[in-house]
């Protein structure tokens, strides 16, 4: 995706308008989904939306719009052996190379893909017309979002048998993952790969040495009820946009309870993923790094809550 955006800079900066492709929305049996891109210029393309026939009329569309200098949605479906199979919704975004928030857009994009910033795609979007679209550092509520990446961590609290395998889970994604844990004989780098940095040390000392920022993400997997709440509090009040909390229905009413008596509202209570993790039935540690895993992919690249 990178790629696609240094592609966009080019282009804008010698001169080039061009139409960017993105699957918004999808349904049924389909090649790609949300998120799919491609860039599309007066002389080529870069990306896909899934191949075959549904991309070049995809293309042929992207042309007409940047013939005809404008944005908009378009529906496409999907046909497999004479049957139609799903559909794809594809907005497709005009960039004026003379206009600076067009070169802005495409900055934006790379910077959060290269770690550098926070970013999150938007797309507001109703009857086939595109009404606004851009990157922000926060999500939006409203349209078709996605993250685009960030140089946020992910904090473990704890270093059990959960963390070691979440965090084998979440390193094959290339994310930047620190463990903290104050039990010296469980917080061990050679235990955790995959992890930025490994940190053991006194609870007290947790928080100086984290500092949390509001880019970060937040998994508590701890046991002690007090120790959860401490850290969710200070997860919340930093602004950190994912929150997952490892624990039975009964453990996380009595850590609920105990925020609330720490002053933190309903609000920033609802944002915490407790339980942790995608509802597969997962039980070993190794099934619920994967539920982990999935429920954090999804909530970054979509914005989505299994709620």
């Amino acid at each position: 995706m990178l790629k696609l955006f240094n592609e966009g800079q080019k282009l804008l900066t010698s001169g080039s308008d061009c139409v960017l492709a993105v699957i918004v929305d999808s349904g049924g049996s389909v090649p790609r989904g949300q998120g799919a891109k491609m860039l599309v210029w007066a002389e080529g393309s870069t990306g896909t939306v899934g191949g075959g026939l549904t991309e070049h009329e995809a293309r042929l569309k992207a042309l007409e719009l940047l013939d005809g200098r404008r944005s908009a949605v378009c529906r496409f479906t999907i046909s497999q052996r004479g049957f139609v199979s799903g559909w794809v919704d594809i907005a497709f975004l005009y960039f004026d190379h003379s206009k600076p928030e067009s070169l802005d857009f495409h900055n934006r994009a790379v910077s959060a893909l290269s770690g550098s910033t926070r970013g999150w795609l938007s797309i507001k979007h109703e009857d086939g017309t595109v009404s606004d679209f851009g990157i922000s550092d926060s999500r939006t509520g409203d349209g078709y979002c996605e993250h685009l990446g960030g140089a946020g961590r992910v904090v473990l609290y704890g270093a059990g048998h959960v963390a070691r395998c979440t965090c084998r889970a979440l390193a094959s994604l290339g994310l930047r993952i620190w463990v903290t844990d104050q039990r010296e004989q469980n917080a061990r780098p050679e235990y955790f790969p995959g992890a930025e940095k490994v940190l053991s040390c006194g609870w007290d000392e947790t928080d100086e040495l984290v500092e949390l920022e509001s880019r970060d993400s937040v998994m508590v997997l701890l046991g002690e009820i007090d120790l959860c709440a401490r850290f969710l509090c200070g997860a919340v009040r930093a602004g950190c946009d994912y929150i997952g909390l490892l624990g039975s229905k009964k453990k996380i009413a009595l850590i609920y309870g105990e925020l609330r008596r720490m002053g933190v509202g309903e609000s920033d209570i609802a944002r915490i993923h407790a339980p942790i993790g995608l509802e597969i039935g997962a039980v070993t540690p190794e099934e619920l790094a994967v539920s982990i895993a999935a429920e954090y992919i999804m909530h970054t690249n979509t914005g989505a809550d299994k709620h």
